[in-house]
């Protein structure tokens, strides 16, 4: 009984941890600085701490997925662009439509710490996918470290488009 009061405690501090980490690292500048991998364990652990089962694919050949996020009956890709002045264009959105119809994911998520083109917007409008840009993802950082429920959380995302 000990024992697992022990680690309940651990987990607890453990992922009290990761929120202040990702607290402190939630700005575009520091996001920026990432190394492409670390921004995929940034937003690997965003979506933790919202409630999802996140895993980062491997590094090379992952088919156009950069991490797959599960919850319930729920499952989808999500693709990292740590940009510092380019922007993700139609022809990138195109090949992760490909990836989530691969996959047979419900949705599919393109994360950057930059901007859309206008044709990327255009082209994603009425699939599944959400579009979530830098200034996006701030706001969406802020509130997922400043409180709200879990559940709260992975609504908002589920339902952004």
């Amino acid at each position: 009984m000990a024992r697992r009061h022990f680690r309940l405690q651990r987990k607890q501090k453990e992922a009290e941890l990761r929120k202040q980490e990702l607290e402190r690292l939630g700005n575009l500048n520091s996001l920026k600085k990432m190394t492409p991998i670390d921004f995929e364990y940034y937003i690997s652990d965003l979506f933790h701490q919202m409630g999802f089962d996140a895993h980062v694919t491997k590094a090379t050949g992952d088919g156009g997925k950069d991490i797959l996020i599960y919850k319930k009956d729920f499952h989808a890709i999500i693709e990292c662009k740590r940009y510092v002045k380019q922007k993700v264009t139609r022809p990138h959105v195109q090949k992760f439509y490909s990836a989530i119809i691969d996959c047979k994911a419900d949705k599919g998520y393109i994360i950057t710490t930059g901007e859309f083109t206008a044709q990327a917007i255009s082209y994603a409008i009425g699939k599944s996918i959400v579009l979530i840009d830098g200034r996006r993802l701030i706001r969406i950082i802020e509130d997922i470290t400043q409180g709200a429920e879990q559940g709260a959380h992975a609504d908002m995302i589920l339902r952004l488009t």
